[in-house]
């Protein structure tokens, strides 16, 4: 019985066979086209030592006995080692130069190659330094460790859930349900919105009505002005401010919003603008609806205004909802009389917040509520 391994070194023995046999195949084709086309080869080879030639005789005579060896030599009488010699002539002078350059290139290639270029390990604190000049728009986190921050606490809490909302406002009503075995032990706790002070919390939530730009606070305006200029096509001098203002942002107390008043003055009484801000009551439905036609001139994202979050939470998230299907609750009541007005076309003074109330109750009753519970 053959061994085991016997198969095994079968092949290795037919692999080195198939390189021994191109390796003679190219050996002898070699001969035939040499023998058979030597007079074309040698003429060819001719002309590329003479052009090599050319070039090293700029700098130097060296080659120039080699120059007159291949003009007084014929190609189809050229014996194969006289054109290995005038090769190897022409190379050695070649040589040092091509060196040179090769090693040039090598360093120019090393120094360009990314894993010599980005060696540097960055913290989130010095990425956030080195791009902010980038990047204008982190500038107003900068300075800040939110990492060492409560996420539901301070200016820069995330927004709060339907249950979070509901429970900061005193809105629900807790009662002890049986199921329909009646025993005690197997009661549930549910919960009951308090659907009129609800209403009322929503309502607050459309803030002051609109009663013209000079009545805006400074952040406002500025927004106002961005938004303008987008909605006139002013594209390229609103990113400008927008970079402005973001990149003056590291410090709020020193928040510069002048750049904005040229935009204010330029846009703010066109006719576009005075017909989409005479269709709102209110400064927030009256901003949400700037924005949302300033971005048909392009992207401009809740991002590039970052900044607002701290100065104004309830502007903030009402820009932050243009554009989604379902609204953060603390402003839902105010997106819920936006999507009223834009329905009817008109400015509305009455609050129409109840479909703010009705989609609380239902995000309510998908929970299944526990009072020890952050939700």
């Amino acid at each position: 019985m053959p061994p085991a391994g016997g198969g095994g070194g079968g092949q290795q023995n037919d692999s080195s066979l198939s390189t021994l046999w191109v390796v003679s195949a190219l050996v002898i084709g070699a001969l035939v086209l040499w023998y058979t086309a030597h007079a074309y080869l040698t003429a060819i080879l001719f002309k590329i030592r003479l052009g090599e030639i050319a070039v090293v005789s700029l700098f130097s005579s060296s080659l120039n006995g080699v120059h007159d060896q291949i003009i007084a030599t014929s190609p189809a009488s050229a014996s194969f080692t006289t054109v290995a010699n005038i090769s190897t002539q022409v190379g050695q002078v070649l040589m040092i130069p091509f060196a040179i350059f090769l090693g040039a290139l090598a360093i120019v290639l090393y120094r360009v190659s990314s894993a010599n270029r980005y060696r540097r390990v960055h913290s989130m604190q010095s990425l956030m330094d080195q791009e902010k000049n980038n990047w204008p728009q982190i500038s107003v986190v900068t300075n800040l460790n939110l990492l060492q921050i409560h996420i539901h606490e301070g200016p820069w809490a995330m927004s709060m859930t339907p249950m979070q909302f509901a429970k900061k406002h005193k809105l629900l009503t807790e009662e002890r349900v049986a199921d329909s075995t009646g025993l005690a032990s197997r009661s549930r706790i549910v919960v009951k919105v308090d659907e009129p002070r609800a209403t009322q919390i929503f309502t607050r939530q459309l803030g002051r009505q609109w009663k013209g730009i000079d009545k805006l606070p400074p952040y406002s305006r500025a927004l106002f002005g961005i938004f303008a200029a987008k909605v006139n096509a002013d594209r390229t001098t609103a990113n400008k401010v927008i970079k402005a203002i973001a990149a003056s942002a590291g410090d709020l107390s020193k928040i510069d919003f002048s750049s904005a008043e040229v935009l204010l003055t330029k846009h703010a009484d066109t006719k576009i603008v005075k017909k989409i801000i005479e269709s709102h009551a209110y400064e927030l439905t009256a901003m949400a609806s700037l924005l949302e036609v300033a971005r048909l001139d392009g992207i401009l994202a809740a991002a590039d205004f970052l900044w607002l979050k701290p100065l104004d939470r309830s502007l903030w998230y009402m820009l932050n909802n243009v554009g989604r299907r379902t609204a953060f609750t603390e402003v839902a009541g105010a997106y819920a009389h936006w999507l009223a007005e834009r329905a009817i076309g008109r400015k509305l003074l009455v609050p129409m917040v109840s479909e703010a109330t009705i989609a609380l109750v239902a995000a309510l009753e998908e929970i299944v509520f526990n009072p020890d519970q952050d939700y």
